[in-house]
């Protein structure tokens, strides 16, 4: 499965004010295991279950909880800098 993420943004380093990647699954679970490591003070959600990839509202979930995610680490100021 892969998602992509679209973001918008105002800052001079980036080309477009309207950026997209593609992501897996696996992408998620780096970030995630690289966040706990690095900041073991910090609460990082559990990331759902993989397995369960086939059922539609599943997948719709799923696309609720990463988009959060991702919301809530590009928000947090120890990464910014």
């Amino acid at each position: 499965m892969v998602l992509t993420l679209r973001g918008q943004t105002d800052l001079p380093n980036f080309t477009s004010k309207n950026p997209s990647s593609r992501r897996r699954f696996q992408d998620f679970t780096f970030l995630r295991d690289h966040l706990t490591r690095d900041f073991p003070a910090a609460v990082v959600p559990p990331l759902p279950d993989k397995h369960r990839l086939g059922e539609l509202l599943w997948v719709a979930w799923l696309r609720l909880i990463l988009t959060a995610l991702v919301h809530r680490v590009s928000n947090w100021r120890p990464l910014q800098s």
